[in-house]
């Protein structure tokens, strides 16, 4: 429920440099766009011709082979959550407690697993506004999963900072790759390397819960381990061999090696946001860029007008707290259309 996320960008690789020491396979369950928020489903399908298994032996194939299988709620999956889902984002919706429940509930149970790992996103800028709403979430959900035997565990993420710099589904798995490739630039994209590194740990703590969890294994030791497996190319590594396994193009797998621009993204025009004024931003608002990427500029998937714009976002280049002068380029808008920007340093930034 926040914008920015990429832990399941990177963490199905992680789970893969260790899954053959601890003796899991991992169907990774991720999802389309929901409102604001930016979906995995749609961040991976940027990249040309990723092919996501349907599910029974599709998915069981890639499982044996590589551990871990990126898996969609497709076909006959859960069909009325899909809708539903669809139906929630022209609603308003979104953030309805039950449906929210019943929506990971229902693919959870409809592909059962023995540990579940929740990540949960709280604040003024997630679905759950507040702590406390993100506890009763998780109390009311582990209730139901616990009747289908699923452990399940949860990792509580505050939203107040954005925890990335990129929203839109293509630059977000640049960001995504960068930090697998243990560098901040990728092609025309420069990203700032102490964000890369606190999403890169935030993914090695969620992988050591869950898998400490399981295991009962010394948290501290697999913590160690999943940051060599980064630092030695291993997680990179890992990720290749899952774009093999969903069908991607060995020569797109190249141009990401290469740090070249993949798919349609060559096309792409930048437009600079100005700061509206000096001072310090006191604030981003993260519901604000996350809907005018995913409605506006209409790089969400999830509702009826498909426009299936999987290439456009924006990259923030200043952070909170950040000292800003009037005119200064604070964020960029990429685009295949003209964008007006003139507004939107007042729609994403408190400035004072």
């Amino acid at each position: 429920g926040g914008v920015s996320e990429k832990i399941a960008l990177i963490m199905p690789s992680l789970l893969k440099c260790i899954a053959d020491k601890y003796q899991f396979v991992s169907p990774f369950l991720v999802a389309k766009t929901l409102g604001f928020t930016g979906g995995t489903w749609d961040k991976l399908s940027s990249i040309p011709d990723f092919n996501f298994p349907n599910a029974g032996e599709e998915t069981i194939s890639i499982l044996k082979k590589d551990n871990v299988c990126m898996t969609v709620a497709k076909g006959d999956y859960t069909p009325s959550d899909t809708n539903l889902y669809q139906l929630r984002s022209i609603t308003n919706t979104v953030d309805s407690l039950p449906l929210i429940i019943s929506s990971i509930a229902s693919k959870q149970i409809a592909n059962p697993v023995d540990t579940l790992l929740l990540d949960i996103r709280y604040g003024n800028n997630a679905f759950l506004n507040d702590i406390e709403l993100a506890n009763e979430f998780f109390i009311q959900i582990k209730a139901i999963l616990d009747k289908s035997k699923i452990n399940t565990i949860a990792e509580f993420t505050d939203t107040e900072n954005l925890i990335g710099v990129s929203i839109g589904n293509y630059l977000e798995v640049i960001e995504s790759i960068c930090i697998m490739k243990n560098q901040s630039d990728y092609h025309q994209f420069s990203f700032n390397n102490e964000l890369l590194q606190k999403q890169r740990d935030l993914v090695i703590t969620m992988t050591t819960k869950i898998i400490s969890e399981h295991f009962k294994v010394n948290p501290y030791e697999l913590n160690k381990l999943c940051l060599e497996a980064f630092l030695n190319f291993e997680v990179f590594n890992s990720f290749k061999n899952l774009l093999i396994s969903h069908d991607v193009p060995t020569e797109t797998i190249l141009r990401i090696e290469h740090n070249e621009a993949f798919g349609k993204s060559t096309q792409l025009k930048e437009f600079p946001i100005y700061a509206h004024q000096s001072g310090v931003i006191e604030n981003i608002n993260q519901k604000n860029i996350g809907s005018f990427v995913n409605m506006e500029l209409e790089a969400g998937t999830n509702y009826f007008n498909k426009a299936n714009r999987l290439y456009d976002g924006v990259l923030i280049k200043k952070q909170v707290s950040s000292k800003v002068n009037k005119n200064e380029i604070i964020a960029s808008v990429y685009s295949f259309m003209d964008i007006d920007t003139k507004s939107l340093s007042y729609k994403f930034f408190n400035i004072s």
